[in-house]
């Protein structure tokens, strides 16, 4: 069976839905391959000129990818303090450029940079309700999964169309 992929152009950042990679259909470019649920956000940021290397939208079905760890926050008296992080759907967004955002999305942190990405931001779920974010135990099955990642995208998508141009 043959599906559909979301495709993006690497220069107009045209969204197309296709069967395989072709040209774009506006400017015939080369295009690249995008997770659907965050293809809208990625265009939106790429053509403000917050250019992107790569993206997951996460993934609410298997789960995504679990890593374990501690970040540091500062908390209301101005305290650094560590907490307990879990991620469970991996929804993110890697960009090429070193980005000095003021603010991120709800529920997204920096989480610094790694081979040709100079800023990632993440969408976190902490342990218990440290910082009052949602637990674990919120996203005990598919629906509560599927509407986790809708709702960070949401916000995701909300704060890409509130950033100023670049360019």
């Amino acid at each position: 069976m043959i599906f559909e992929k979301t495709f993006m152009c690497e220069s107009c950042f045209h969204i197309q839905k296709r069967f395989r990679r072709s040209v774009c259909e506006s400017c015939k470019s080369s295009m690249f391959t995008c997770d659907e649920w965050i293809a809208p956000t990625i265009s939106t940021l790429n053509k403000k000129g917050y250019l992107t290397n790569y993206c997951c939208s996460g993934h609410p079905v298997s789960g995504g990818n679990i890593r374990n760890r501690m970040i540091k926050y500062e908390d209301e008296n101005g305290k650094m303090q560590k907490v307990p992080l879990i991620e469970t759907f991996g929804t993110y967004i890697a960009f090429r450029n070193k980005e000095e955002f003021s603010n991120l999305p709800t529920n997204f942190y920096f989480d610094g940079f790694c081979d040709n990405a100079k800023t990632i931001i993440r969408w976190m779920t902490f342990i218990g309700d440290t910082l009052s974010l949602p637990s674990l135990k919120d996203y005990s099955n598919h629906s509560e999964r599927l509407l986790a990642v809708s709702t960070a995208l949401i916000d995701l998508d909300y704060w890409a169309e509130k950033l100023p141009n670049k360019t």
